[in-house]
């Protein structure tokens, strides 16, 4: 799973993001790190991706997952969504 972090300038607040197969994992995601008090906000939509895999244009149906954390908890939120 890709997670990444996009921080804004001079704030305190980070946004992590990834995508998942399906709304109820997102959901999922999104509730275990607000109850761990590692986000303060998560936010899901559906979206469709297109990427190259193995020589073919694979085209699929996912759910990006935005999750709104302090600067401070950024990190232990990308190891606590890497090991869902």
């Amino acid at each position: 799973m890709l997670v990444e972090k996009v921080e804004k300038e001079n704030l305190n607040i980070v946004f992590v993001y990834t995508t998942c197969s399906n709304k109820e994992e997102a959901r999922s995601i999104g509730l275990a790190c607000i109850e761990k008090k590692l986000a303060v906000c998560c936010d899901s939509w559906e979206v469709n991706s297109m990427y190259p895999w193995k020589g073919v244009l694979q085209e699929v149906g996912q759910y990006m997952v935005t999750l709104t954390t302090e600067k401070r908890l950024s990190s232990q939120l990308i190891e606590f969504v890497g090991a869902i």
